[in-house]
């Protein structure tokens, strides 16, 4: 929560004040951009996930002609 509201460098002071943990700037990037690692990755699972479709096994004849209307309201 800390990360989201304030630069790299004060994010250290305020883990003291707010925690009383002593932290490095330098720390503090790796743990944001290791958490921005796992956010992305766990994006793009999801997405993988959700573009996997099963479709049906079409039998039969092909349809020659589909009519498609557009419904105004």
């Amino acid at each position: 929560m800390v990360g989201a509201e304030v630069r790299f460098d004060h994010r250290g002071a305020q883990m003291i004040v707010l925690a009383g943990l002593e932290v490095t700037t330098k720390s503090v990037v790796r743990t944001a951009e290791a958490m921005g690692a796992d956010i992305a990755k766990s994006e793009e699972d999801e997405i993988r996930k959700n573009v996997r479709l099963d479709l049906p096994i079409t039998v039969g004849d092909p349809v020659p002609i589909l009519y498609v209307q557009q419904a105004y309201r």
